[in-house]
């Protein structure tokens, strides 16, 4: 790594924001310069929160899926990170390495790590951190989050319900899809698909990828047109995170959607009983 980027690290590191490209801190090989992710771990140690933001954007950046559009963070060390030092005191570091592990890290590389993020939950209970453990679904101690899930604190709560629906106790599950398939209001079906799509179990899958046929618009009067379809293939990339038809970037036209749909049908042995609605993704109304 050039000595002007280590500069502009130390400086991260001493509480700056990072000034340059991002692009700067990966090697010639793509991946994070391994510096460079010493300089912002040590910074993340004592808590610098900007530290992290540039980890989590640059590993973005270093991901083969980000040229069309995808934001996973599949790197190991940086994954460490995330699910270790990030989250070893309950503060904003912790919330935003939380929310990193949500957004980008695939479910596969979270189970791999289920027992230490099952054993940060008991340390620091909170929703974001028990709807890590779902979209986990650790191995072992699922009785242990269920338990939690279950708890006064968040058994009204959505993340409780998401937990335990993930962790196996199938009448939640059940119950959650069918207020999903059943729901006509278009922002409540895009909140809903995001709870399915942090279950991630097949049921949850398979309703998902049904409603990628919804004919629901969320509309704001002369301002825009939104597709619910968007949302459903949202919440199915938490299930098919490496899957590229089922980025949003993709879907240019009906073939878009198309693509996604055999990928869906293949996946997941489905078949669609509905015509496909007409194109839509996000429109704006002309003006005058």
């Amino acid at each position: 790594m050039a000595a002007d980027v280590q500069r502009r690290l130390d400086a991260v590191a001493a509480g700056a924001r990072f000034e340059g490209k991002l692009t700067d801190l990966l090697g010639p090989d793509g991946r994070l310069d391994q510096a460079a992710l010493d300089t912002l771990t040590a910074a993340i140690v004592v808590r610098r929160r900007n530290a992290l933001e540039v980890l989590v954007d640059a590993a973005r950046r270093a991901d083969s899926l980000y040229a069309i559009g995808g934001n996973l963070i599949r790197d190991p060390r940086v994954v460490d990170v995330l699910t270790g030092t990030a989250l070893e005191r309950r503060d904003a570091v912790r919330g935003d390495a939380l929310d990193a592990l949500l957004a980008s890290v695939p479910a596969p590389l979270l189970h791999e790590r289920g027992e230490a993020l099952l054993e940060n939950l008991r340390l620091f209970p909170d929703e974001t951190a028990l709807t890590v453990i779902a979209k986990t679904k650790p191995e072992k101690g699922a009785d242990v989050a269920e338990g939690i899930a279950r708890s006064p604190a968040f058994a009204g709560t959505e993340s409780g319900l998401v937990a335990r629906a993930a962790l196996g106790n199938r009448d939640v599950e059940q119950r959650l899809i069918e207020e999903f398939l059943l729901e006509k209001d278009p922002l409540e079906k895009e909140r809903r698909a995001r709870v399915l799509g942090m279950i991630g179990t097949p049921a949850a899958q398979r309703a998902l990828a049904l409603e990628l046929r919804s004919p629901l618009v969320f509309e704001i009067p002369h301002v825009l047109r939104r597709s619910v379809r968007l949302a459903v293939l949202e919440a199915l990339r938490q299930s098919f995170p490496e899957e590229p038809s089922l980025i949003e970037t993709q879907i240019e036209d009906d073939a878009g959607y198309e693509r996604a749909e055999k990928f869906l049908e293949k996946a997941l042995g489905i078949a669609y009983p509905n015509p496909r609605p007409s194109y839509l993704k996000i429109e704006g109304f002309p003006t005058a």
